[in-house]
């Protein structure tokens, strides 16, 4: 991976702490969930509820696709007590990097 790119994607990884997780449902239908993430360099860390259709989901095929979202306003969350929820590790293979500064829905394909 370049490293204009690298530093490009872990700003707005720093910058941000929301995204949207789609995992597929049994049916084969993507589900999409808004989470809140931290994140360690390129590795993403998201909790889910232990009995969520997201942790069902990712115990049964543990493909994902995100997005990362521009943060809203602080919204009222009742957080979960630790044994109500999971912990997620993500490690990127392809990041697609969408950036209108090069040219409107200009994108870069990038294999980590």
């Amino acid at each position: 991976m370049e490293d204009e790119i690298r530093r490009k994607i872990l700003t707005l990884l720093d910058q941000h702490r929301i995204m949207t997780v789609a995992t597929l449902r049994p049916d084969g239908w993507p589900q999409a969930t808004t989470v809140g993430y931290v994140n360690e360099g390129l590795t993403l860390y998201f909790l889910c509820g232990l009995d969520s259709q997201k942790a069902k989901n990712l115990a049964r095929d543990d493909r994902i696709s995100l997005t990362i979202d521009h943060d809203t306003a602080d919204l009222p969350v009742k957080m979960p007590s630790p044994d109500e929820i999971r912990l997620f590790r993500v490690k990127p293979t392809v990041i697609s990097v969408l950036d209108y500064s090069k040219g409107f829905g200009h994108t870069d394909l990038v294999t980590c």
